[in-house]
């Protein structure tokens, strides 16, 4: 990053991001969008991100730049950048996350993305997310990376389009699946608690069927177990979490949860 454009955010922080200081918005955004994952965690989380995120939801930009920006934010030099790796790419990659659930939102409230569109979006995302390998929360050095939560905060707003369908959100609920039937990572940073709030607001819509969402949550008393104790504390702590996060959010599946939590439980005999 510039000295000047820092310079300038630092003005919008202390001016508490009133955009009336800026004359070209627009090239602003561009600007923050090409320096969305900078490894300084003060630039990345407490100028970039506000700042973009308030550019892109405050009516500062008309539609055809919000559209332009929402491409470039799911190309592989955003969403898709380096992915497969575990490194400081992820920066890139989560940031952008953020964005997309940022525009996703506003989509919801006004209605600027075509539909078509719209759905290339969702698979495209749902193909980051099946791809996304660096489950890493919250790093001492380069702070929040946490790629499942700020995923999780997109599937929120996917979780209320009225443009996407039974089988969309099936598809969700898979991917949701594999994710946390993983030995990689233990979450320690609330990514279910995340990945709950878009569940339920899911489920409170009534747009998946009762049948499948049983299924779905009995399933997680069939995975394969390991013979790894390490690998099966970690997917048994990780289903676990999920799952009492659900518990205590959605009334209508709680026998099936409870059952799945007494089956899982490698305590229960």
């Amino acid at each position: 990053m510039n000295d000047q454009l820092l310079k300038t955010l630092k003005e919008l922080k202390e001016n508490e991001f009133e955009f009336n200081i800026i004359e070209d918005k627009t090239n602003l955004t561009y600007e923050l969008l090409a320096c969305i994952g900078d490894e300084d965690a003060y630039i990345r989380d407490e100028l970039i991100y506000p700042a973009l995120a308030r550019l892109l939801y405050r009516d500062h930009l008309p539609e055809s730049v919000l559209l332009d920006i929402l491409r470039i934010l799911f190309s592989k030099s955003h969403l898709l950048y380096g992915l497969g790796t575990k490194d400081n790419n992820v920066f890139t990659r989560t940031f952008s996350s953020l964005q997309i659930a940022v525009l996703l939102y506003k989509h919801n409230q006004k209605n600027f993305i075509p539909k078509d569109d719209l759905i290339v979006y969702f698979r495209q995302f749902c193909y980051y997310y099946q791809n996304e390998v660096d489950l890493r929360g919250f790093l001492e050095k380069e702070g929040w990376a946490h790629s499942i939560a700020h995923a999780a905060d997109v599937f929120k707003q996917f979780a209320q389009s009225e443009e996407l369908n039974e089988e969309h959100y099936q598809e969700m609920l898979g991917l949701v699946f594999d994710k946390f039937v993983q030995s990689d990572y233990l979450y320690i940073n609330n990514e279910d608690e995340r990945t709950v709030s878009a569940l339920e607001l899911l489920l409170q819509r009534n747009v998946v069927s009762d049948d499948f969402v049983s299924e779905w949550i009995m399933s997680f008393s069939k995975y394969e177990k390991l013979e790894d104790y390490k690998k099966e504390y970690i997917i048994n702590t990780n289903v676990k979490n999920l799952l009492r996060s659900l518990y205590f959010r959605i009334e209508s599946f709680k026998e099936e949860l409870e059952e799945v939590l007494y089956l899982i439980n490698p305590f229960k005999k």
